[in-house]
């Protein structure tokens, strides 16, 4: 059992395309559903950039630590997936309103988020990587698609060398989702940054394979 800790992101693993049968995730207590061998937990529209502080409007950090606590057995498979709001919104748009390269803002988000990752202890952990996104909806973004992706593509590869470094699973499937141009491909979306049940088959034998080879 792989249980997946998160943003909105997190209902990809659900087995459904939640997001428009349901009207979106229910509130705590942040389980969304079964997917075997898949249990899905929403903790808000969490940032990794914030995700040190307990004092957040998602409540991420608490809702992350009560799951960890209370209600995950220790020692469990988790996936956490936190991230992409960070890149389709936060962290062009800071790079900008500070005047400094949106790398070096970027590099400050991850390693915030890698100081939370390396010290959880007593479970088996996993990190989802940030999906890319489309053009900009109804929902909040900085930046053009090209961008965004551009930066998001850089979050994934330096958080996955910083994984690497304490033997940490890191887990995308970003690459397959884009074009070369790195605009995405449209058949796997599910709205304007959520991926639809298309995309489930490219990383459910990986994630599987990356699990079991961890004992």
């Amino acid at each position: 059992m792989i249980h997946v800790i998160g943003d909105s992101h997190v209902a990809f693993f659900s087995g459904k395309d939640w997001y428009h049968n349901l009207g979106f995730h229910p509130q705590w207590p942040p389980y969304i559903g079964e997917n075997d061998p898949f249990k899905t937990y929403f903790c808000g529209a969490s940032l990794a950039g914030n995700l040190q502080s307990f004092k957040t409007s998602s409540g991420g950090r608490n809702t992350l630590e009560s799951l960890l606590n209370s209600v995950i057995p220790r020692g469990s498979n988790i996936l956490l997936s936190y991230g992409e709001i960070d890149c389709r919104v936060h962290l062009v748009k800071q790079a900008e309103s500070q005047n400094r390269p949106v790398r070096d803002i970027t590099k400050e988000c991850i390693n915030k988020y890698f100081d939370i990752i390396k010290n959880i202890k007593g479970f088996r952990v996993g990190i989802w990587g940030v999906p890319p996104g489309k053009e900009t909806g109804a929902i909040p973004t900085s930046g053009d698609v090209v961008t965004r992706n551009k930066n998001a593509r850089y979050f994934n590869n330096y958080l996955n060398d910083l994984c690497k470094s304490e033997n940490i699973i890191f887990l995308s499937i970003f690459e397959q989702l884009i074009n070369s141009d790195l605009t995405p491909k449209p058949e796997f979306f599910l709205d304007n940054n959520h991926l639809n049940q298309k995309a489930f088959p490219l990383i459910e034998a990986k994630i599987k394979k990356a699990y079991n080879e961890r004992t």
